[in-house]
């Protein structure tokens, strides 16, 4: 009984002196710019939320949220997060790597997650503990297009076709293309 409790306040002394003694990791900033899904409204900022799914959380899960950072203008909604690990060597890849984090942002809406469709985006672990930042990319590689209503007017010379008959100008029927 005296050696098991020993153990257990030995055990215990050490995780509590661990946790004081600032463990190393690896903290991964993502980054990524929503204004093309918002344009196309795919995208809603008050209701919809943007993950990281990869293998660092076995392609799961919500743990790596985004947060909006900020939005200058129409074209720019970035959202951001991190994912920390204390032992970056020990992800494996598909290929067997253990050094490269692979990912896809998901967009998590009322009705659903959609995936993008790009291929996995990767980082290195470069093996230095720290902070580190992937680049900042649009969701689904989509940059921002505006798009602009324009009210297009069609003029036709229809004078031959009413000479030889084709087109009656009176008739209730009358359509633009191929019948």
């Amino acid at each position: 009984m005296y050696k098991k409790f020993t153990i257990g306040i030995v055990t215990m002394l050490t995780l509590v002196s661990l946790s004081f003694a600032g463990v190393s990791g690896l903290t991964l900033k993502f980054t990524v710019n929503m204004g093309q899904q918002a344009n196309l409204e795919n995208f809603t900022p008050s209701t919809d939320s943007v993950f990281v799914r990869g293998n660092m959380n076995g392609w799961a899960g919500e743990e790596i949220t985004l947060d909006s950072l900020y939005s200058n203008d129409a074209d720019t909604l970035l959202y951001s997060g991190t994912f920390f690990t204390e032992q970056p060597d020990t992800m494996t890849t598909e290929a067997g790597d253990d050094s490269t984090y692979a990912w896809k942002y998901v967009l998590h809406t009322p009705t659903g997650d959609t995936w993008e469709g790009t291929d996995n985006r990767e980082f290195k672990w470069d093996g230095e503990f720290g902070e580190a930042e992937t680049d900042t990319v649009w969701f689904n590689d989509d940059p921002f297009k505006s798009f602009h209503e324009t009210t297009v007017l069609f003029s036709v010379d229809l004078f031959v076709q009413i000479a030889v008959g084709n087109f009656e100008p009176d008739s209730a029927n009358q359509f633009l293309g191929a019948p």
